[in-house]
């Protein structure tokens, strides 16, 4: 993975033509910025690329961040989780996750305390996210 942010899309464009396929970003608004311009790269036929969010996520932009991102979005809250989970849904997009760990004791440093009950309730009912999306779905397509 190549880490793309704070670099403009020309230089994206540019490693994708030296056969880079997957590119990280950090901020949800500096990629919103650059997925319009990137489109044609993601989309096209022959060796599409994809962005992955690497950085923090917070809950209030979740819904975008599944618009704009192709997958492994870290996650280190189960309400944050079930945002992802209901915006997916909504678009009938499956979006592979990383759960966030912190290893470190640093306080800048973000994501579960491998003990804690945040992380058992979390990896819990995360198996169970994806066949609540589909259960909603099949009922609004019922109604």
């Amino acid at each position: 993975m190549a880490v793309s942010k704070t670099y403009p899309v020309a230089t994206m464009a540019e490693a994708a033509a030296l056969g880079l396929r997957l590119f990280g970003e950090n901020r949800v608004q500096e990629f919103a910025g650059k997925a319009a311009e990137l489109e044609p790269l993601r989309r096209r036929a022959e060796m599409p690329i994809g962005v992955h969010l690497i950085g923090h996520l917070q809950s209030n932009k979740a819904a975008r961040a599944v618009e704009i991102f192709d997958g492994s979005i870290p996650v280190d809250l189960l309400r944050l989780a079930e945002r992802l989970n209901e915006a997916a849904g909504k678009l009938a997009k499956r979006l592979p996750v990383l759960i966030e760990v912190k290893l470190s004791a640093e306080a800048s440093k973000s994501g579960l305390e491998p003990e804690s009950a945040e992380a058992a309730e979390l990896l819990e009912r995360l198996p169970d996210l994806q066949k609540s999306a589909n259960a909603r779905a099949d009922d609004d397509c019922a109604a």
